[in-house]
């Protein structure tokens, strides 16, 4: 997903929602990435690994970024009860493992800096 504003480096509800007016809808509150060395637009999970049409896809960005607020490694998918590591974790932990996880913030790296 496309982000209209680069991170402006403000946690706060309000600056979330300016540096993400798009995505601000997807998440139950705001959403603050604990660890500053993980770039924003990463936050958010590649089309690829989370289908935006999937009928459980705001539950999903929800639950993933009540995790991310509260600085917590993952959260229990409301689908299927499966752990999933917040894209902070996997970026804290420094490489893609090639596991397929749904917020590897190293999926198509380049292009969701990019914002395009």
């Amino acid at each position: 997903m496309p982000m209209e504003a680069p991170w402006n480096g403000n946690t706060t509800a309000a600056g979330c929602q300016q540096a993400y007016p798009s995505a601000w809808g997807g998440y139950a509150g705001p959403v603050t990435v604990p660890d500053a060395g993980l770039p924003a637009p990463l936050a958010v999970p590649d089309p690829g690994r989370l289908d935006p049409a999937r009928p459980d896809h705001q539950a999903i960005l929800a639950a993933h970024g009540r995790a991310l607020a509260a600085g917590e490694d993952g959260y229990l998918d409301p689908a299927t009860g499966w752990w999933s590591f917040t894209a902070a974790y996997l970026w804290d932990r420094g490489t893609c493992c090639d596991s397929g996880c749904r917020h590897c913030p190293y999926v198509n790296q380049a292009t969701r800096l990019a914002g395009s």
